[in-house]
């Protein structure tokens, strides 16, 4: 989840509305959004069109945290602000460190490696692991 700029917005709407069998984006309660009936040659494209207006699919599934959630409008309040920096470090640090998103979706450059996750070594979380950073009493 987190925040997008509008040039974001308008730039997966078109993409959804060009490049999709529905023409829609799903907004999810876990603070993102979804294509769906993207066409097999359309996936690359879309991981592609992600990466240029600075957005990712990085840890959307598996045994991985999938979204750190927070309060919607951090500028409510410095509680509301202090708590989005705080769900932003915690998802920076649980990200995958892995470079195979790169490889695969942005045609860089292949990197055999042995390295483990620096936070999970070769262990995974429970699939679909979400966290919350929430302001009382609003949960």
């Amino acid at each position: 989840g987190g925040i997008i700029s509008p040039q974001q917005w308008l730039g997966i709407d078109k993409f959804a509305q060009e490049s999709t069998l529905y023409g829609s984006i799903r907004i999810t309660n876990r603070q993102t959004f979804q294509f769906h009936g993207i066409l097999k040659g359309n996936v690359k494209p879309v991981h592609q069109l992600l990466n240029r207006l600075g957005l990712d699919a990085l840890a959307t599934a598996n045994d991985v945290n999938r979204n750190v959630l927070c309060t919607s409008n951090p500028v409510e309040s410095e509680l509301h602000q202090e708590a989005y920096e705080w769900a932003k470090k915690i998802s920076e640090h649980l990200l995958p460190r892995t470079r195979a998103y790169a490889e695969v979706w942005l045609d860089q450059e292949k990197v055999a490696t042995t390295d483990e996750e620096p936070i999970l070594g070769p262990t995974y979380l429970p699939r679909k692991f979400k966290t919350t950073v929430v302001i009382p009493p609003q949960n």
